[in-house]
């Protein structure tokens, strides 16, 4: 796939919703991730499937969250995305429960893709912001 093929892939997964997501997995259909696909991060090392169970996870404590597309930069097969997500927490998330709070964070994912699929990724979220917004930590 050309740079600006594997820009759009990447513009197309860091755009998605808890709707798409959850279509995905309803009907078994992947377009974005190689059966071989990992993730690196600060929650650590995640398979395919772990990964999914994460997205399942963030997607039931926010049932309305979305990723919005900020910037994107790419050379070769790695694209970098800079993102931010919102979202409404309507269900537990890291042992918190609901507190109807509206969440804005920013996060920065590196890609590599190859035969057209996301095959490796490296993700950078500010999840104490998150947390922040949720009351689960004190703001500083």
């Amino acid at each position: 796939m050309s740079v600006k093929e594997n820009k759009e892939l990447v513009r197309r997964y860091l755009s998605a919703d808890a709707n798409e997501v959850r279509k995905e997995k309803a009907t078994g259909k992947d377009e974005y991730h190689s059966p071989e696909f990992k993730v690196h991060s600060a929650m650590g090392d995640m398979n395919l499937k772990e990964y999914l169970q994460l997205m399942e996870t963030l997607g039931s404590a926010f049932p309305d969250f979305k990723y919005s597309v900020d910037d994107i930069i790419a050379e070769g097969e790695k694209v970098v995305g800079r993102y931010h997500f919102t979202g409404t927490h309507k269900g537990a998330y890291q042992g918190i429960p609901p507190t109807g709070k509206k969440v804005k964070t920013e996060g920065i994912g590196i890609f590599r893709i190859s035969g057209g699929k996301l095959v490796e990724a490296w993700f950078a979220a500010d999840t104490m912001s998150m947390m922040q917004q949720l009351g689960a930590i004190p703001k500083q």
